[in-house]
């Protein structure tokens, strides 16, 4: 996944939610009895907004991971490093002996 993934996504739903409110609107103006239709419309929009308010959590959590996922990688690095080391340190101190 990838930087621009995640924006595109972002504005999808952005982008879905404000043409919802558009012709809830609209329909409100135009046909004021089609409650049916409107009704249905602004519970679609709410479940959107709160898709988004989860798609914020997982994004941040998601961030979070992969950049502790960096931080561990580095890590076991670093310490892959410090092993050749001491494995060769050893080799040369057995070979002294």
């Amino acid at each position: 996944m990838n930087e621009l993934d995640l924006i595109l996504a972002r504005v999808n739903i952005n982008t879905t939610i404000a043409k919802l409110k558009l012709s809830t609107d609209e329909i409100k103006e135009k046909n004021p009895q089609r409650t049916d239709l409107t009704n249905s419309m602004e519970d679609s929009i709410g479940q959107l907004v709160f898709s988004v308010s989860m798609y914020d959590v997982l994004e941040k959590e998601y961030r979070t991971a992969r950049l502790l996922s960096h931080n561990y990688c580095s890590h076991i690095m670093q310490l892959e490093e410090r092993i050749r080391l001491l494995e060769k340190q050893n080799k040369l101190l057995l070979e002294g002996l």
